[in-house]
């Protein structure tokens, strides 16, 4: 209201449209160009205290220049900056963004070049609602290329709760017998039974033998989507990282090489390797968590 009239009475008096009065009406921003503020040159601590950016390179430094395969630490240059950063809080409670440490990593050359990858649209299923660990496993096979022996079977067993590989097997071959008795070493040394279990529809997950397990120890065995991987999206994820982060890394020569460097790799992947959907906290850190916080579900 003005002087006893409406706005939109004054506003036809004087020929003005009610958009653009609206519209002037609104307060306009101008953002100014100015110079980059000064960026500080240390990082501060959780227990108090501060690290300068030198030392903080020289973490860095020390990271890329370990070529000893049998070190778990050795692994760690192929996380990105996001992790790393939580890396350096979780290991020595420096308090860096990601932002810095990709910063640095550019500087020091450390950055790889970025590869594209085709996003597929992901269905999963979203029939189980899971708030704890021991209740739904999911296992696949991968084969890894030796020099000597050729192709040598992987079989991992992985928790989807909690993101543990709780049970593996390496050899030339991996029959049904084999991934019976992996699955009963991990049961005995997790002290549970899985409700169930996800596989896909390979030869030693469909035998008759193992079906009989399952239905003797009352495991329910659930089948992925033939020719879809992401119906098991879990350990196929498991088996990508386990491509890129531990078969890109190293040649092999035999079966007990790979044995070897992938109990350090396991090593890596359980204590030091920052897990997204975790909340950037290990698979074992996240597994002795009890702070309520940290309970999450997970659909699967």
């Amino acid at each position: 209201m003005g002087y006893g009239f409406s706005t939109s009475y004054l506003l036809r008096i004087f020929g003005i449209t009610r958009s653009s009065y609206y519209r002037r009406k609104k307060l306009l921003f101008f953002l100014k160009k100015t110079k980059p503020g000064r960026r500080r040159n240390y990082c501060l601590k959780t227990k108090g205290g501060r690290i300068e950016d030198k030392e903080l390179e020289k973490l860095l430094k020390d990271i890329y220049s370990r070529v000893n395969p049998y070190e778990p630490e050795y692994y760690l240059k192929v996380l990105g900056s996001k992790k790393l950063s939580k890396y350096f809080l979780n290991e020595f409670g420096i308090i860096v963004n990601h932002k810095k440490v990709h910063r640095m990593r550019k500087k020091l050359g450390y950055v790889r070049k970025y590869r594209s990858r085709q996003h597929h649209p992901v269905r999963r299923s979203t029939q189980h609602e899971i708030d704890r660990t021991g209740i739904l496993w999911e296992a696949d096979i991968k084969y890894i290329s030796t020099i000597q022996e050729g192709n040598i079977a992987l079989l991992d067993i992985i928790d989807v709760y909690s993101r543990e590989i709780v049970g593996s097997y390496l050899g030339k071959s991996c029959k049904c017998k084999d991934f019976i008795r992996t699955l009963g070493r991990a049961m005995l040394y997790q002290e549970t039974v899985p409700r169930l279990v996800r596989t896909d529809n390979g030869s030693l997950f469909t035998a008759n033998y193992t079906r009989e397990y399952f239905k003797k120890n009352e495991i329910v065995q659930e089948f992925g989507i033939k020719h879809h991987p992401d119906s098991q999206a879990f350990i196929e994820s498991q088996h990508s990282n386990v491509q890129k982060e531990f078969v890109s890394m190293n040649t092999f020569e035999n079966a007990e090489d790979v044995y070897k460097k992938y109990q350090v790799y396991m090593n890596f992947y359980h204590n030091l390797r920052p897990h997204g959907s975790l909340k950037y906290m290990t698979p074992q850190a996240f597994k002795k968590c009890r702070s309520i916080s940290m309970i999450q579900s997970v659909k699967a």
